[in-house]
């Protein structure tokens, strides 16, 4: 009997003046495909803003967890905009596993 394996990825971004928002729900494991598609998203919004403040919310609740080549890629892009990112949320909650809930929320 062979399982079934999801993997998907679902981006919203919008901008609001200097605030820009991205959601980010992944399912399944990230790869290094996925961030071919989230950098250019993310840089294209924020190259016309001149200070952004950027705010991320992460549904982590069907993740399985990164290539390692994605987690390359994810360190980077959190390098290149470190200081852009003001508040975030990242959110897993796993039924029978370990359940985990990071909040940081820059002042």
């Amino acid at each position: 009997m062979s399982s079934v394996k999801t993997h998907g990825l679902s981006i919203g971004i919008e901008r609001v003046n200097d605030d820009v928002y991205l959601s980010l729900k992944a399912t399944g494991t990230l790869t290094h495909n996925d961030y071919l598609v989230i950098t250019p998203l993310l840089d294209a919004a924020l190259a016309e803003v001149k200070h952004p403040k950027v705010n991320v919310f992460i549904d982590g609740t069907e993740l399985d967890g990164w290539e390692l080549r994605a987690a390359w890629d994810d360190l980077k892009l959190g390098l290149q905009h470190n200081n852009e990112f003001k508040k975030w949320l990242f959110g897993v909650i796993k039924i029978g596993k370990i359940i985990v809930l990071k909040l940081q929320l820059g002042l």
